[in-house]
């Protein structure tokens, strides 16, 4: 009798068998998909995030997946560059007919490629200042730079805020400590602008571009230095500028 059930019971074990296995079959084949169209609604967003990006930021991502695939990562960061103030309207400035002479002879200068390094010179309060930021709002406009950064000295000059200052402009941020490492990091920052003019107004004495860390001459063509000065002799003598302005 006991052998009677139990050939009873495997047929029917055989018989349900395969309607069991099809409803396994299924789950698994329910999961699978799931987890497929998830992938896909995951890449979908993705794609929907990366139109609403500034072209901007695309370039930038798109940097990033590739510093990523190629495996090369430096010890700085950078960000989007913010709209420096010095760019905006100067209203301040007097267009009057001896200092539109002067402001085109500059931008004249600045298109030279034999010149890195010039200078305006004057007394204080005569307008220097007003004058650069003109330089660099009609050199930025006429296209001649695609970037201009501004750092402002003073007699003893701080080595670590000049950094600072041009860093900022640039949406760099410095993970070393050192100044000569952070030299190191802006001197490759500025490397990769292949026009950039750089603004040091109210220079006393020498300062070492070298220290800080702004290239210049063959170190980078693209790369122009712009002093101003009270002294004729700090610009020729100490900061080897190439042709200066008297205002």
């Amino acid at each position: 009798m006991v052998e009677i059930i139990v050939s009873v019971v495997i047929e029917v074990g055989k018989c349900l068998a395969p309607s069991t296995e099809r409803q396994f079959s299924y789950v698994r084949d329910y999961t699978s998909n799931f987890e497929n169209l998830n992938t896909q609604v995951e890449k979908l967003e993705g794609e929907i995030i990366r139109h609403r990006l500034s072209k901007e930021a695309v370039r930038q991502l798109d940097a990033i997946v590739k510093l990523r695939k190629d495996g090369r990562f430096e010890r700085i960061s950078h960000s989007i560059i913010p709209e420096d103030t010095l760019l905006m309207s100067n209203k301040g400035y007097e267009a009057f007919e001896s200092r539109m002479s002067t402001l085109n002879d500059i931008l004249g200068a600045l298109r030279n490629p034999d010149i890195s390094m010039l200078g305006i010179c004057g007394m204080g309060g005569i307008g220097k200042t007003m004058l650069e930021k003109e330089v660099a709002r009609k050199a930025k406009n006429h296209k001649l730079f695609d970037l201009v950064v501004f750092s402002e000295m003073s007699q003893s000059p701080d080595i670590r805020k000049v950094q600072g200052e041009i860093a900022d402009k640039l949406g760099l941020t410095f993970r070393e400590e050192s100044e000569s490492g952070r030299a190191r990091s802006l001197f490759s920052r500025l490397n990769r602008e292949k026009r950039i003019l750089v603004i040091l107004d109210n220079i006393w004495e020498h300062l070492d571009l070298q220290v800080v860390g702004i290239p210049h001459g063959d170190d980078h063509k693209g790369c122009k230095v712009l002093f101003t000065a009270r002294s004729l002799d700090v610009l020729s003598r100490k900061m080897d500028s190439q042709q200066n302005f008297l205002v």
